[in-house]
């Protein structure tokens, strides 16, 4: 018989037969103490177009990242019921708290872990059956993601006591997932400085800067970013 882990009144019952009446035994008392545990944390770059899982400890910023956190008694038997706590430096990690499914595991994908480097860790809470424990750091480093960067002008051509929209569009190579590029946007004909402006999160990665033409030459400008 399994018992999880708490305090139980045991006791016997004969059904009887054609002899002798149903009985029951005297109560005995039973307590199950719970087992030691292992907590053990997978760091996987999931892949849309294939829908495989490999194990990783590099990636590119805005990748897809799958934390599975698996719990396991030292018997063997039994699930592991109860929460696991994920962190990320220390810090709660997308929330902090996963309840364990029916088997044992949680899952938790993040794609928002900034360049640098991440020491992830899942700790269990344990429950009746299972003390708590703790996985070992998984440490995660995070690469700054390639942009490809697009200049267009409206109109792409104008005569002089005007002016021309530049529209700057910024955007990720390293899967996407993550927030659009920030920072300062520089055009240039040149080594002129022809304007700039911030790209902001809200801006989801564009930016229209106003250039005069008085600020250009007379005939075809190569105009870039920086």
């Amino acid at each position: 018989l399994k018992f999880p882990g708490g305090s139980y009144s045991v006791r016997a019952h004969h059904a009887g037969d054609g002899i002798y009446a149903p009985g029951d035994s005297n109560p005995v008392t039973l307590t199950v103490s719970p087992e030691a545990s292992t907590t053990r944390l997978q760091t996987l770059l999931y892949s849309f177009t294939t829908g495989n899982a490999t194990k990783v400890a590099t990636l590119t910023y805005g990748s897809l990242l799958l934390l599975r956190a698996d719990v396991a008694g030292a018997s063997g038997q039994g699930v592991a019921t109860g929460n696991i706590a994920l962190t990320d430096n220390g810090m709660p990690l997308d929330g902090g708290a996963f309840r364990l499914n029916s088997d044992g595991y949680t899952e938790d994908q993040t794609t928002l872990l900034a360049p640098g480097a991440h020491a992830i860790a899942a700790a269990y809470s344990g429950d009746g059956s299972f003390n708590p424990s703790q996985s070992s750091a998984a440490v995660i480093t995070v690469s700054k993601s390639a942009t490809t960067t697009l200049l267009l002008s409206s109109p792409s051509s104008a005569s002089d006591a005007s002016s021309i929209q530049l529209l700057a569009q910024v955007l990720p190579q390293g899967g996407g997932y993550g927030l659009p590029p920030t920072g300062l946007v520089t055009v240039q004909a040149g080594i002129a400085t022809l304007g700039s402006a911030t790209l902001s999160e809200l801006s989801n990665g564009g930016v229209t800067i106003s250039v005069l033409t008085s600020q250009l030459a007379q005939g075809i400008n190569q105009i870039s970013l920086i």
